[in-house]
C-alpha cells in the first residue's frame, strides 16, 4: 500500500514537471510568423503563449488536486475504491478539456485578429458615436434635406408604379411630373428606398447616413491596410477620414446625400487601382465597384474621381509600358472600364438622350459660370473658415461664401 502511494505521488510529480517543462519550452520558443504586420505577429504570439501558459498552470493544479484526493482517501480509508478512481480520472480529464477549449479559442482569436475584426468593430463604434445627432425624433435642418426626402419618395413611387428604372414621378409639380433621377444619380435613393421597406422614410434616411459613415471608415481602413500593411496606421487614417470636417458638414449642414454616399466608394476605387498597378490584380474588381458607386451617387464627385484617377495613372505611367506589367495592367483596366461603362448606361443613357434632344438651362454653355464664380471659396477658408447665419451671410458685403464651414 505504501509503495502504491509512492507510485501515485511520483507519477503526479512527473506529470507536473512535464507540464512545467512543456510550458517553459513553449514560452521560450521562437515567435511564429502569421502576417506581414510585425504588430499583428506580436499580438498573436503573445496571445498564444499567454493562453497556453494559463492552460498548463490549470493542468498542474488539477493534477495536484487529483493526487491530494487519492492521498486523502488512502490515509482515511486505507484503500482506493472504484469511485475514487473515477473521480481521479475525471479531475485529470479537466485539463484535456481545457486544452481543447484553449486551442479552439486561440484559433478563433487568430481569425479575428487576422481579419481585422477588432479594428473594424472600433470603426463601427466610432461611426455610431458620430451618428449621435440622428438619435432623436424628427430630423435636423439642412440645406438639401427636403430635396433628398423628396427624391426618396419619388423613387419609391416610381418602383411601386412599376417604372424600372424609376426616373419620373408623375404627381409632382401640379401633376406635370418631375424627373429627379434623370439628372441626379440614383444610388442614394435606392439604398434609402430599401431601408424604407422596413421603416419610415425618416428612419430610412438616418440608416443610410449611418451606413455611409461606417462603410466610409471600413473602406479607408482596407485601402490603407493594403498599402501600409499596418493596422494602427490604417485605423488612424480611417478615423481621420470619417471625422473630416468636410464629410461631417456634408452630413449635418448640407445633407448632400450624393457626396455622402460617394465618399465611401473613393477608397474602393483606389484600392482597385493600387491592386492593378502594385499587386497581382486579383482584386481589381474593386475598381469597378468603387467607380460605379461614385458614378451612380454624385456627378461632381465622378468628375473629381476621374481627375484623381488620371493623376494616379500619370504617376505610375511607366508601369503601363513595362514589358513585365503592361499586359496585366492594360487587360485589367480595359475589363473594368468596360464593366463601368456598360453597367452605368442605365443612368447615363437617359441623361445623354435628354441632353441631345431637349433644351435645359443646365446644359446651356456658360449658364452656371456666374454661379460658380459667385460661390467659389478662397484658400484662407480651408484653414480659418467660419459660418454665419443665413440672414447675416446674405447681408455680408465681403465676397467670402460663409454659408458653411470649409475648414479641412
Amino acid at each position: 500500500e505504501n509503495s502504491q502511494g509512492w507510485i501515485l505521488f511520483l507519477t503526479s510529480v512527473i506529470v507536473g514537471v512535464v507540464f512545467l517543462w512543456i510550458a517553459w519550452i513553449f514560452k521560450r520558443g521562437a515567435n511564429r510568423i502569421y502576417s506581414e504586420s510585425s504588430e499583428l505577429n506580436f499580438r498573436i504570439n503573445y496571445l498564444e503563449k499567454k493562453s497556453w501558459s494559463i492552460c498548463f498552470l490549470v493542468a498542474n493544479i488539477c493534477n495536484a488536486i487529483a493526487w491530494l484526493y487519492l492521498a486523502y482517501r488512502m490515509t482515511k480509508e486505507e484503500w482506493i475504491y472504484n469511485l475514487d478512481i473515477i473521480i481521479y480520472a475525471t479531475v485529470l480529464c479537466v485539463p484535456v478539456i481545457i486544452a481543447i477549449a484553449t486551442a479552439m479559442w486561440i484559433k478563433k482569436q487568430k481569425n479575428i485578429l487576422n481579419t481585422d475584426f477588432f479594428y473594424i468593430l472600433l470603426i463601427v463604434l466610432i461611426s455610431l458615436l458620430l451618428s449621435a445627432p440622428l438619435y432623436t425624433q424628427g430630423f435636423y435642418w439642412s440645406h438639401d434635406g427636403v430635396y433628398h426626402f423628396s427624391r426618396n419618395y419619388s423613387t419609391n413611387s416610381g418602383i411601386i408604379s412599376k417604372q424600372i428604372p424609376p426616373l419620373i414621378v408623375s404627381n409632382f409639380c401640379k401633376n406635370y411630373g418631375y424627373s429627379w433621377n434623370i439628372f441626379y444619380p440614383p444610388l442614394g435613393t435606392y439604398i434609402s428606398g430599401f431601408f424604407s421597406l422596413f421603416t419610415s422614410i425618416l428612419d430610412a434616411m438616418k440608416l443610410t447616413i449611418m451606413l455611409s459613415i461606417a462603410l466610409s471608415g471600413i473602406s479607408m481602413f482596407k485601402l490603407m491596410k493594403k498599402i501600409s500593411k499596418n493596422n494602427n496606421m490604417s485605423f488612424i487614417t480611417a478615423i481621420i477620414y470619417i471625422t473630416a470636417p468636410y464629410f461631417l458638414s456634408d452630413i449635418y449642414c448640407r445633407m448632400a446625400m450624393g457626396e455622402v454616399i460617394a465618399y465611401m466608394f473613393f477608397p474602393l476605387l483606389f484600392y482597385g487601382l493600387y491592386d492593378i498597378f502594385y499587386d497581382s490584380g486579383k482584386e481589381s474588381y474593386f475598381l469597378t465597384i468603387g467607380a460605379l458607386g461614385i458614378v451612380l451617387s454624385h456627378n461632381i464627385s465622378t468628375l473629381m474621381a476621374v481627375v484623381l484617377s488620371f493623376i494616379f495613372v500619370i504617376f505610375n505611367i511607366q508601369k503601363l509600358f513595362m514589358k513585365s506589367t503592361r499586359k496585366n495592367i492594360w487587360t485589367k483596366l480595359i475589363i473594368n472600364g468596360s464593366f463601368i461603362i456598360l453597367i452605368s448606361l442605365f443612368f447615363y443613357g437617359p441623361l445623354l438622350e435628354h441632353k441631345m434632344t431637349t433644351d435645359y438651362t443646365a446644359f446651356v454653355k456658360g449658364a452656371s459660370k456666374e454661379a460658380f464664380l459667385d460661390h467659389r471659396i478662397y484658400p484662407s477658408q480651408l484653414i480659418f473658415g467660419k459660418t454665419q447665419p443665413e440672414w447675416a451671410y446674405k447681408l455680408s458685403t465681403n465676397k467670402l461664401n460663409e454659408s458653411m464651414s470649409f475648414v479641412l
